[in-house]
């Protein structure tokens, strides 16, 4: 061991030199390894490309190793190979000086390039890609039909070819030859519309109204995508989208038939209620509305398209499923007492908000919306008819099961106070519970935040031991939801002024009923059996003033008021009267005579005017009311002891809060001011 690192430190310093007795050379003379004698930087350079060529060997063994496999050398094989590339590798190269080491070093390294890239002959060698052959005319059919049937699993839900899809019916088609097409898309329909409710496992469960809205919803989509791509390659239209515009066209039509003859199939034997729901779920679910189109309108929509082809089939028939999907509505509204309330009973258990979006998406299409406004039950019944005379009489309810005498005697005395003073005799059908209880609109614009209802009051249980930000937070939460049902109305009555004339004469004789039978609104005790509530007055004075926004914003509209109207009775149907007990007030002590009253816009009048009488029957009322809580609220607590623990104080300051949602509303406050400055002008 002491002589070998001696021998190996030699052999590295002269580059290899010694040492060569192993390969069959002579030993090197002393005078001949005096004569080479190198100087040190010789010596390093020599070295530097003995380690070049010596890795440049290596890289050539590795190449050979991964040729081993395939291509073996006829002389002895691998191990051979690897011994001579070694022994060459170890052979002295003699260089003289340092260029001629680094012109070596850099000889040899294209070579390991050379070996690293792959070479030209594998690349030659490669096979060709054959050409992709253009498919047959059957493999183009059956290619097409899969689309198809695709197609009808996107947009119907229907399966033609298995039952194996859980989300898709399968239609089994006898004859085994069948082919989608635009011409076989109504028996396809019919075959699904005709299978029982029992042989449809789907979910959720629909009814064909629904179910159809749906389809041609998702068939208008695929249509639109469709239709994009083929624009963006210019192509023109192909058969796919002759079925689905097949499809939209099927959708309604068979929608139309069910509606018009209930039996014509067992899952659209209810159909009016089953419309119903699908305007009240629209309200909820934009994205799967049946009112709105795929492009964003609702011209293109299922409903619009639906109305349509209900009134070129038979219009008294569609008079007839309006009218059906009032009643279910309206039912449902009947149920209610204030906006926070869902409907229970026979009807769709949502909340007022809901069910007049319904009502509101209805009258979105103006044959519907004047097919409401010609209902019986939309106005009251005429001044001199008999049945302005009927007398409705409200049983009282029952005490509950199990109730003491002293029990029942005391529900029935809060039943009395609560239905109000001479209700015990009912109502007459031209009145103010009448008009809330027997008219659409009424039912509609009743719904509020009464301060009597439990439901309001009690947000504001013991209100002199909360502090003053909680009180804000449950008022500015209910503001916001008489906010919302209020813009809801406003949408409703906008939908049925324009559309049409007849419609909007309607309306406008609602109010003036609402006017006429509030004459005694003003009283210091109001007569509930005569009177509407002040919610709702509160509620027919915001749409009113929504109403006259328009013109009370712009001058040149507000030019068009024409103050003969007041003195016109034809125009005001008797609201101003200047005789009798119902006789408005004048500033001067006579009314000087007007020529014939012929405005140039008979509407804005006719509003600014109904505006200005309401406001004096329902927010002049209520803030008259208020006034006298607060003072009555100041009176208690000087009287009190202690105010924080008086049952009385906190009923009357939780009375107070609850007032003020409705009759302080910023929003109807602000209108109600611009109103009255245009007022002043006059």
């Amino acid at each position: 061991m002491s002589g070998l690192l001696p021998d190996l430190a030699s052999w590295a310093l002269r580059g290899g030199a010694a040492n060569n007795n192993e390969e069959g050379e002579e030993p090197a003379s002393a005078s001949a390894l005096s004569s080479q004698q190198l100087t040190e930087d010789e010596i390093r350079a020599k070295r530097l490309a003995r380690m070049t060529a010596l890795s440049g060997a290596s890289s050539k063994t590795d190449e050979d190793d991964d040729k081993m496999d395939i291509d073996t050398p006829d002389d002895g094989g691998p191990t051979n190979m690897m011994v001579e590339s070694t022994q060459e590798a170890k052979k002295p190269a003699a260089v003289p000086n340092s260029t001629t080491a680094t012109k070596k070093s850099a000889s040899v390294v294209p070579d390991k390039k050379m070996a690293e890239s792959p070479s030209s002959s594998s690349i030659l060698s490669r096979p060709k890609k054959r050409s992709k052959e253009p498919p047959t005319a059957e493999e183009t059919t059956r290619k097409l039909q899969r689309k198809k049937e695709l197609l009808l699993k996107k947009t119907l839900a229907i399966s033609v070819s298995s039952g194996e899809d859980s989300s898709c019916v399968y239609v089994p088609m006898e004859d085994s030859s069948f082919q989608i097409s635009a011409a076989s898309i109504a028996e396809i329909l019919a075959s699904r519309l005709s299978m029982s409710p029992n042989d449809i496992h789907t979910y959720p469960k629909q009814g064909l109204v629904e179910y159809l809205g749906q389809c041609h919803r998702r068939a208008g989509e695929e249509l639109k995508t469709l239709r994009q791509a083929h624009a963006k390659k210019a192509a023109p239209s192909s058969e796919l989208e002759e079925i689905l515009e097949e499809i939209r066209k099927q959708v309604v039509s068979y929608a139309a038939s069910s509606l018009m003859e209930p039996d014509l199939f067992e899952l659209g034997k209810d159909g009016a209620k089953q419309l119903a729901v699908c305007l009240t779920a629209s309200s909820l679910d934009p994205a799967s509305s049946i009112t709105f189109g795929v492009s964003g309108g609702n011209k293109d929509s299922f409903y619009t398209l639906l109305c349509d082809e209900l009134v070129s089939l038979d219009s008294n028939a569609f008079s007839t499923v309006v009218a059906a999907v009032v009643t279910y509505l309206t039912k449902s509204l009947s149920e209610c007492e204030t906006i926070l309330d869902g409907g229970s009973g026979g009807g769709s258990g949502d909340g007022g908000l809901v069910l007049v979006s319904a009502l509101t998406a209805l009258c979105s299409h103006k044959r519907a919306a004047a097919c409401v406004a010609q209902m019986p039950q939309f106005l009251l019944p005429a001044v001199s008819s008999s049945a302005a005379a009927e007398r409705v009489v409200l049983p009282i309810p029952s005490p509950p099961p199990g109730a003491t005498v002293q029990q029942q005697r005391m529900f029935r005395m809060m039943q009395s106070m609560r239905m109000g003073a001479g209700n015990n005799a009912g109502y007459l059908k031209r009145s103010g519970p009448a008009l809330e209880k027997e008219t659409i609109l009424g039912l509609v614009l009743r719904l509020g935040l009464p301060m009597d209802n439990p439901n309001v009051s009690q947000v504001f249980q013991n209100p002199a031991t909360r502090s003053l930000k909680e009180v804000t937070k449950s008022t500015d939460g209910l503001r916001r939801q008489l906010l919302n049902y209020q813009d809801t109305c406003n949408k409703l009555f906008k939908a049925l002024i324009t559309a049409g004339a007849e419609s909007r004469k309607q309306v406008m004789q609602w109010v003036t009923d609402a006017l006429l039978v509030n004459i005694g609104a003003t009283a210091m005790r109001t007569d509930k059996s005569k009177v509407c509530n002040p919610q709702t007055l509160l509620n027919i004075g915001v749409v009113l003033m929504k109403l006259c926004e328009p013109f009370v914003k712009d001058e040149k509209k507000a030019a068009l008021i024409d103050p003969g109207f007041v003195s016109a009775p034809e125009a005001h149907g008797g609201v101003f009267a200047v005789s009798g007990d119902d006789a408005v007030a004048r500033l001067g002590e006579e009314t000087p005579p007007v020529g014939s009253y012929e405005p140039k816009n008979s509407f804005i009048p006719q509003c600014f005017f109904f505006t200005a009488r309401l406001l004096h029957l329902g927010i002049v009322p209520s803030t008259s009311y208020h006034t006298s809580l607060m003072r009555q609220i100041w009176h208690t607590r000087q009287r009190s002891a202690n105010a924080l623990s008086d049952p009385n104080f906190n009923h009357v300051l939780m009375m107070q809060y609850a007032n003020e949602v409705s009759l302080l509303a910023p929003d109807m406050l602000a209108d109600a001011l611009r109103f009255m400055n245009l007022s002043a002008q006059f």
